[in-house]
């Protein structure tokens, strides 16, 4: 299924409908243009009251806090976004002091009537921007409020066996609902569980239940094993090519999951290992790096005494289906197969100060990212 969604969307044929470039617009207004990643928006800004804000993939554009929908979503092409054409007449109804649009136009633009406002934005598609008319708006739309937490393995999927036979699905469903308790806690957060008892997930389920709930960061929660009694030590990885032979097997574990899948969601590894991870990390690389490394500083600074394997990247195919929708880490909480570490992994106590570590790093990166928001450009 994500492979499926990726190739449609990669798909789309931008020379099939009218449209025009988003430089072209932006020279035409003499407008800033300011991209925020995170919620696959750009902004055009006309002055302090006035901005065009588009949504990648999306029919809908907000002018001055109203809300238009475009025949055609924006689609981006390799160099450029494009935008239909159709705009043009959306300017000219709510900024009509705006001159020459028309030349915007190509001439084989038949003349249509104006577009109207969309007057009910709650009855359209749940998954189209949804602004509302209050000042911060754009700091609404464009916050990080929506955690996705997924307990790695999972019912007939035990993860790794660690030392005395402690299952590394345990660990992970543990902290996970301690990390849920500490987000709901937080006005303004939710979150939304993967899985919240022992049950079995597929990886394509995991990825399409967090584009599905319109998530803004995914955390994948794991333990490490080795067959080295003494590995020890936390690590965060982002989606990428393995860089280390070491990242690679980590990857190679963890991805091991799909054996017990009976390709329910109708797609199979080759069409998973077969999509460029080039198509998948390009938009989200960087802020999957820094949430990465948000959360490895909060790790490294509550559990000192284990060793900082630090930020890695790898090719995991839980996060190949979220990676082109919001930053996506996943995290090693410690050797399962280590004596020590396995003996503080299925303690309480421990469980709660790693979710606590963990949102604390969930936290620094959301407030990094909005701080951004209130001072975009600079």
């Amino acid at each position: 299924m994500c492979a499926l969604l990726l190739i449609l969307l990669l798909s789309v044929d931008a020379t099939a409908i009218e449209t025009i470039p988003l430089d072209t617009l932006k020279r035409h207004l003499d407008a800033r243009e300011i991209h925020y990643p995170l919620k696959d928006k750009i902004e055009l800004r006309l002055d302090r009251n006035r901005r065009i804000i588009f949504t990648i993939f999306s029919p809908v554009v907000v002018v001055n806090q109203v809300a238009y929908r475009l025949p055609h979503p924006v689609v981006p092409t390799p160099g450029a976004i494009n935008i239909p054409v159709a705009v043009v007449r959306v300017l000219a109804t709510a900024v009509p002091e705006i001159s020459g649009l028309a030349s915007l136009s190509p001439p084989r633009t038949s003349p249509h009537k104006a577009i109207p406002p969309i007057v009910a934005l709650e009855g359209s598609d749940p998954l189209e921007p949804l602004p509302t008319p209050d000042p911060d708006s754009l700091q609404a739309l464009l916050a990080i409020d929506r955690i996705v937490i997924d307990a790695g393995h999972g019912g007939k999927d035990p993860g790794a066996i660690g030392h005395r036979g402690l299952k590394e699905k345990t660990i992970t469903l543990a902290v996970a609902c301690e990390l849920e308790r500490l987000i709901k806690r937080h006005e303004g957060l939710t979150a939304v569980m993967t899985r919240s008892r022992d049950r079995f997930i597929s990886l394509g389920r995991r990825a399409r239940l967090a584009r599905e709930t319109r998530g803004d960061v995914f955390v994948s929660l794991h333990c490490n094993a080795s067959k080295r009694r003494g590995a020890d030590g936390l690590e965060v990885y982002f989606l990428s090519e393995a860089k280390t032979e070491a990242a690679a097997a980590v990857a190679a574990r963890e991805n091991a999951s799909i054996q017990f899948e009976d390709n329910a969601d109708g797609y199979t590894i080759e069409e998973i290992t077969g999509i460029r991870l080039s198509l998948l990390t390009s938009q989200f690389l960087k802020e999957s790096q820094e949430l990465a490394g948000s959360i490895r500083t909060s790790m490294t600074r509550a559990f000192d005494r284990m060793t900082d394997r630090g930020v890695k990247q790898a090719n995991f195919h839980v996060m190949r289906g979220t990676m082109g929708s919001m930053p996506s880490v996943l995290v090693e909480m410690g050797f399962i197969t280590n004596p020590k570490e396995a003996g503080r992994l299925k303690t309480s106590r421990h469980q709660k100060a790693m979710a606590k570590a963990i949102y604390e790093g969930i936290l620094r990166f959301k407030q990094t990212h909005e701080r951004q928001l209130e001072s975009p450009g600079e």
